[in-house]
Order: structure tokens, then sequence, then C-alpha cells
């Protein structure tokens, strides 16, 4: 029976019945949801017509009922689950405004019915509140609130979400935040979302309610914050004292003027390895100079090891990491992403203070792995001034630029002025630069019509030239590796004929020029399997599904709130 049970289990998806948190809202599609119907309802009510035995003992096993939505379950198939549920925790997602409200109250009292996870969605405006809060909590273990407008809990005074002023659950939602946070304690909790609202509230800095909320969550584990950027300038909360989390594994800051996360991280104090993402971080004409780039706070990692820097135009992608673990985790994460308008610093742009400033607040001495995407504007830059300074990198990873017209990626020969400079920088011998680098990466991809290709030619010679000069001086490569670009395959070779066609043109093109460098390398990989390994990718698929499952317990992100893998 149990291994019955175990199979219909991973018949039906139940994290589908995890609500859908969203810095975005759309009418038409609100609330945002999973298919819960499709997922988990549909195939759960398919294994209880399959024949009477089946029936039995799938309507006898109460935790598959334990779950109603009122927002888009009948009436008939809501009283069903109910019953069916017994004396289980119910998952429950309701409207309060709705018209039948009132019976879902009675249906739900949590001092008849124990509630496991609650979702409440508002779909309007609420001129009475107060009517809905303080709710009793009664363990519960989770809650999330979504609406539409941003004034469900605006009320005089921070808010309790409580009857008890505390609650022992260990996750909270709030999508969007009504203005001014909840004051409740939470001394278990382990998961907050928080998307603020854009409005502002007259007189109220969101700094001051986020760090007091903080303070009575001492065991946050996973915490994500939104669109806090409705108040500028943001206040730098210097007199606050430092706050310690010490059991912090992710935050994730996104959509904000990138002076908040700057505030913010400047007054928490983290475990060592914890994860810190910062994604969607504006600039604008206050604050974007060289002074206030600088003063971008340092995540205190144990060692920086592995390091990722894409630039494009309009948008920084930086990724540092310390050391890899046994699960592939890295042991210390900062992953940050500037967006900004050239036009803020006409006379010198954004992005070449960044790059003049990297080794002032980035420990790039330390960095053994690099993984780099520049446009043409920056790459000199780059292999001049940052590369020299890289004394103990082992592993050169090089992937492909993006050209001026398009977002895209484009052929290798936009990467002539990176190679010239690398050239130029690696051959040398009084001193020898990055004496340890020993493998070199390099994503490459050639349109047949040459002339499309651009500097294509110019690039694989001076790849040649320079691994022909690391030899020379002393300091000879031991492995390079290649690989076409598998983001463009996949973008513009969608059919299967086209896709090998284009992947055996490759091959003949670059055989002559692999086989030269085989005169060279002791190791030459040319990898055709993206499954084998993928150049494009700075971590490993197990790493970010595990980052989900671990963010994702309660809720589901929407994608566009999701940062485990590259946004480029």
């Amino acid at each position: 029976m149990d291994v019955f049970l175990l199979i219909c289990e991973n018949a039906v998806e139940r994290k589908s019945w995890h609500p859908v948190v969203s810095r975005i809202r759309d009418r038409e599609s609100w609330p945002i949801s999973p298919a819960v119907n499709t997922e988990y309802i549909l195939p759960l009510l398919t294994l209880t017509h399959v024949c009477q035995a089946w029936r039995k003992v799938v309507i006898g096993a109460s935790l598959f009922w334990a779950y109603a939505d009122s927002t888009r379950m009948p009436l008939p198939l809501l009283h069903a689950f109910i019953e069916r549920a017994g004396t289980a925790r119910i998952s429950h997602a309701f409207n309060p405004w709705s018209t039948n409200a009132d019976l879902e109250r009675a249906i739900f009292d949590a001092s008849v019915r124990p509630l496991r996870h609650l979702t409440m969605h508002f779909k309007r405006s609420l001129g009475e509140q107060t009517t809905c809060f303080p709710i009793k909590s009664l363990g519960l273990e989770s809650l999330a609130i979504t609406s539409l407008d941003v004034d469900i809990l605006d009320v005089e005074g921070s808010p309790y979400l409580f009857h008890e002023h505390t609650s022992s659950m260990r996750a909270l939602a709030l999508s969007p935040i009504p203005r001014l946070l909840p004051r409740d304690s939470f001394p278990n909790l382990t998961h907050l979302y928080i998307s603020f609202a854009r409005q502002a509230l007259p007189g109220v800095n969101p700094l001051d309610d986020l760090f007091r909320l903080l303070s009575q969550a001492p065991k946050i584990q996973f915490l994500g914050i939104y669109q806090i950027s409705h108040i500028f300038p943001p206040q730098d909360p210097s007199t606050y004292p430092l706050l310690h989390l010490p059991q912090m594994r992710n935050l994730t800051i996104r959509d904000t003027h990138w002076l908040y996360p700057r505030y913010l991280l400047g007054h928490l104090s983290f475990r060592e390895d914890i994860h810190v993402y910062s994604r969607g971080l504006w600039l604008s004409r206050q604050g974007s100079d060289e002074s206030a780039l600088i003063g971008l706070p340092r995540v205190s990692l144990p060692c920086i090891t592995r390091m990722k820097l894409e630039a494009r135009f309009g948008s920084i992608h930086m990724v540092m990491e310390g050391p890899l673990d046994s699960t592939q985790r890295p042991q210390g994460r900062l992953d940050v992403t500037f967006s900004y308008r050239s036009s803020y610093l006409e006379d010198d742009p954004w992005e070449n203070i960044l790059i003049r400033s990297l080794r002032e607040y980035s420990p790039v001495s330390c960095i053994l792995t690099l993984h780099i995407l520049l446009h043409d504007q920056l790459q000199l830059e780059f292999a001049t001034n940052v590369i020299p300074h890289m004394e103990k990198l082992v592993e050169l990873v090089v992937l492909l630029p993006v050209t001026l017209s398009s977002s895209r990626p484009g052929c290798i020969g936009g990467n002539a002025h990176l190679f010239t400079g690398l050239l130029h920088v690696l051959q040398q011998t009084n001193p020898v630069i990055c004496p340890a680098l020993s493998d070199l990466g390099v994503v490459v991809f050639i349109t047949e019509n040459l002339s499309q290709g651009g500097n294509s030619q110019a690039v694989l010679d001076n790849i040649l030239e320079l691994i022909r000069a690391r030899a020379k001086n002393g300091h000879p490569l031991r492995r390079f590796f290649t690989q076409p670009s598998n983001s463009i395959l996949k973008e513009q070779y969608t059919k299967l004929f086209q896709f090998e066609r284009q992947m055996k043109w490759l091959r003949e093109r670059l055989e002559g020029w692999l086989e030269s460098i085989r005169q060279i390398v002791e190791v030459v990989e040319s990898v055709w399997d993206f499954e084998e390994r993928d150049l494009e990718a700075f971590t490993s698929r197990t790493f970010c599904a595990d980052e989900v499952a671990n963010v994702e317990q309660y809720w589901r992100l929407s994608p566009v709130d999701s940062p485990w893998t590259s946004p480029l």
C-alpha cells in the first residue's frame, strides 16, 4: 500500500499548490497561479476513476485532499476536497472579499480546522481592511498575501498580522507589500518574500520598517526584496546598529536603485557562505560617480576564486564566488547586475569607471577561474589593466560578445580587441603575466559567409599566436578547449538538419586550426556535446536546481524574479 501511494504521489505535482509570488501584477491574469488544475487536480481525479480499489485507497489518503482554492475551484469540488481531507491540516487559498467569503471563514475557522498554508488574494482596494487583520495564527506554517492594490494593510501605524503579535510560522510572502511592514515577531521565520509597491508614502523610509522586521526574525535563511525604490534619494541608515543574521543563506534584492542594496548590505552581517543576488540595479544621475561606485558593499566571503563578468551595452553582470563544495554549491556568492544609460555620464561612460575600479573593490588577485563576455569598447581596457593583476589565474574562458546592433551574441570576430590585448599582455616575459594560467577556453561561432564574420580569422590567428608565445616564454598552456555557441545554435538552427549541417561545417572549418594547437598544447578538447559541458554556463544545473528547491519551498517565484541563472 505504501508503495502504491508513493507512486500516486509521483503522479501528481503537489508543489502546484504553492502560490506564485511576483512583483508584476496583471489584472487580466490575476491571480498569478500555477496550473494546479492540470498539474494536480485533474491527475488526482483521474486516479480515483481507474477502478473501485484505486478509488478507495486514493480517497482514503487525506493528505491528497488537504488543499482548497476557492479562487479557482467550484464550490462542489471545494466541499469534496474538504470532506476527504478529514482532520488533515489544510492549505487554503481564497479572496477575503469574494461573495463566498463569509462561508469560507466558517469552513476554515482556524479554531475548528487547523490550517497549514494560507494564501489570501486581494482583488480590489479595501476600505475596511481592518476587518481582515489581525488573524489567528494557530499553528500556521506559511502565509502569502497577494494583491492588485497596494493599500491592503495601509492603516495608521504599522499593522499586526496576528492577534498574538507573534507567530511561529516559517514563511511569509507579501506581494506587493502594503506600504507599511507588519510589526509582528517571527522567531521561527526562515523564508521571507517582500515586493514593495511603487507608490511613495510620505515621510516613510522603507529601510526603517525593513530593519525592524528583520530584527524580529533572527532565523531568516531565504530573503527576497523587490522594488524597494519608491523613495529617492534613499536615506543612508547610518545610525542603525549592525544586524546579525547568522542563518541567512540566500538574499535577493531586485529592481531598485543600487544605493538601497548598498545601504542594506552595509548594515547586515551574514555567514561566510551566503549567496547575495542583486539584479536590476539601476543607476541615476544622482550617485553615479566613481566615489559612489567604490562604496559598493563588500560581502564577506572566505576566498573569492571564481569570477564571471558580462558587459553589454546598458548592463553589467558580475558574479564572484568562493570555491565549490562537494555538492557544487559555491562557498559564498555575490551576483550583481547593473542597468544604466550611458548618457548619464557622457564624458566618461559608467562601465569604464567600473572596469578601472574593479581591482579596488574585488579581490582579482585571488581569482582562479574567469569567464568574460565584453563588448568591444571594454575589451582592450580589461585585457591590459585587469588581467595583469590576476596573479593566480588558472582558467580563462572567453565567451562571445554582442554586436552594436543586437543584444544577441555575435561571431568570434567580435573578440578582436580582447585577443589583441591578451596577446600583448600574455606574451610578456619580464615579468610573466598570469604565470599560473594553464587552461584556455573559447566559445566560437563563425558564419559560412566569412564577410559576416568580420575579424574571425584574425582572432583565430591571435589565439594560436598567444598559445605559441606562452610556450616560448616557458609558461605553456596545458589545456585548450573550445565549443560552438550553444545560445546561437539554439536560436538560429531550430531544425535538426540545419543544426547538424552547421555543426559539420564548423568542425571542418576549425579542424586545421585545432590541429595546429595540438602541436603545442598537451590537451586539446573540442566539445560538441553541450550535455557534457556548456562553456556558456557558469554554474551547474545541480546547483541551480537546489537553489530553486530551497528558495521555493513554500511558493513559486515568477520566472522574471528568479535570479539563479544568468540574465544575459
